[in-house]
């Protein structure tokens, strides 16, 4: 099914030779298929690169999380909670608590 441009599109500079180039391109099978298998690819690409962006965000937030923690059960610690009682009210394991306070 041929479509012939309209006589606006045939005035503007490049028109007619982009639609000629087009033509040749679909017109080539090997070709249309490369670019096919191209955009499939810079799709795969993106969305990669999404899912590491999105995995990268939680795994940050979850550290921050983490340091947030033990940076209150510090000032608890300091001001003479036990460590049980910041065990209970941070979640962190007695041991956990043991290793974080003997390394600061």
């Amino acid at each position: 099914m041929e479509t012939e441009l309209d006589d606006e599109l045939k005035a503007e500079e490049g028109v007619s030779d982009m639609v000629s180039e087009f033509k040749k391109i679909n017109a080539d099978a090997e070709k249309r298929q490369l670019m096919e298998a191209r955009e499939k690819n810079r799709d795969a690409l993106k969305i990669i690169k999404n899912d590491s962006f999105t995995r990268g965000q939680k795994s940050g937030h979850k550290k921050g999380k983490i340091e947030g923690k033990a940076e209150v059960a510090q000032k608890m610690h300091a001001a003479g909670l036990s460590i049980e009682e910041i065990s209970d009210l941070t979640g962190f394991t007695p041991a956990e608590l043991q290793k974080l306070f003997s390394c600061s």
